[in-house]
């Protein structure tokens, strides 16, 4: 594990030294900390407190610029950094306030400037459909059921236990023609405790206990049906390498499935878009949110219809007040949306996409992670991965 971070923290260091440089080295391997102190240019693993820093988790953004910033060369393929020469207790303070100086010049920074390096250049984004997060229904935004055609980039996953039934326990969303986004513990064999295997994933579905599902227009009298839902395999499952089932905090829950094959797209099936533009990739505190799925409802049942509610996004240190009473941390690559009485997502949602709008485009903010096992409980938001942290993972992984 020691070797994947430090291998990070190069390729990160590295990207960042091209403009920076490294910190006041001289000839002799002398050096100021970032912190101003005097230190020697040593290996990482030679450094304890800042090899402390970089295994933290979560590891945010002021941290990794203070190591960036303590980096002096290489060893190799990994890195040097300028560690304090007296590694007392008041060295280890200064580098402790010189972390949390840069914290909250961060928390100080737009959107913009907080968001992950760019991927505009990433060569599989010819793989993502131009004509993403449309949604044609004309339904006026609210809660409750959808339309027929609404969301039509909501995906249901089929589990099938040893005994062989059949249940639809996990959301999704199509993003491309070929893949699937959800929760990682939605795929984990950890996570499933070996009952249960993901057997297929169905789209364009509405009603569980309809073929096909229709509606009547109360005016016209006229009704109208949907195609019968399309059906995939499993070709392959993709989870976030740094997650962990036995973590509470489920830091890195998300993950894909690849189907068998093409997906059709229609007014009933379609991608959603993924946050890649500025607008997108904020923090979202202060707007509203969306979250769709077949979950558990008020009277703890499954719902049959596709079903959606609006949420206000909350912030993550208003989030983490209520989750530290639970021993959970919550990461900034994770966000918080609801606590509002009985308005929440629940367990049926589980990897189902959290949305935003941009223009007359939505855009998936978030995947459905945990809550409180009572559902809409008031002042305890509900858990999401924030997927504009991870976009430049799902385009690594995309194949044609």
């Amino acid at each position: 594990m020691l070797t994947r971070l430090l291998l990070v923290f190069s390729y990160s260091a590295t990207l960042g030294l091209a403009q920076h440089g490294y910190w006041g080295v001289q000839q002799n391997g002398n050096c100021q900390d970032p912190s101003g102190q005097n230190g020697q240019c040593i290996s990482l693993v030679q450094c304890p407190h800042l090899e402390a820093i970089l295994k933290q988790r979560p590891l945010t953004q002021a941290k990794v610029q203070f190591l960036r910033d303590a980096q002096c060369g290489f060893e190799g393929r990994y890195p040097k950094v300028c560690c304090a020469l007296r590694r007392s207790a008041i060295s280890i303070e200064n580098v402790t306030n010189e972390v949390k100086k840069l914290e909250s010049a961060w928390k100080l920074r737009t959107p913009e400037e907080q968001r992950q390096p760019d991927n505009g250049d990433h060569p599989n984004l010819r793989l993502l459909p131009t004509d993403c997060g449309f949604d044609t229904s004309d339904k006026i935004w609210g809660g409750g059921v959808t339309e027929l055609d609404e969301l039509p980039w909501m995906a249901l996953l089929q589990y099938q236990t040893a005994t062989g039934n059949k249940q639809f326990l996990c959301g999704g969303a199509v993003i491309n023609k070929r893949y699937i986004l959800t929760a990682a513990h939605c795929l984990h064999r950890e996570d499933l405790k070996l009952l249960y295997q993901i057997v297929m994933v169905r789209l364009g579905e509405f009603d569980l206990t309809t073929d096909p599902d229709c509606d009547k227009d109360y005016i016209s009298g006229k009704e109208s049906c949907a195609p019968t839902p399309q059906d995939f395999g499993v070709e392959k499952i993709i989870i976030h390498p740094e997650y962990s089932p036995r973590s509470a905090n489920k830091w890195y829950d998300i993950g894909l499935i690849r189907v068998n094959k093409d997906i059709k797209f229609t007014d009933f099936v379609k991608p959603v878009c993924l946050p890649l533009s500025a607008e997108t990739r904020g923090r979202y505190v202060g707007n509203t949110v969306v979250v769709a799925g077949w979950g558990r409802t008020q009277t703890m049942k499954q719902s049959n219809l596709k079903m959606k509610i609006q949420l206000p996004v909350v912030s993550n240190e208003e989030c983490n007040k209520m989750y530290q009473q639970k021993n959970r941390q919550i990461g900034e690559s994770q966000l918080c949306a609801g606590g509002e009485k009985d308005r929440d997502s629940c367990s049926g949602d589980s990897g189902s996409p959290l949305m935003i709008t941009a223009g007359n485009r939505y855009s998936v903010a978030g995947i459905v992670s945990y809550g409180l096992d009572t559902c809409g409980s008031e002042n305890w938001p509900g858990v999401y991965t924030r997927v504009s942290d991870f976009t430049n993972w799902i385009l690594d992984q995309l194949k044609q």
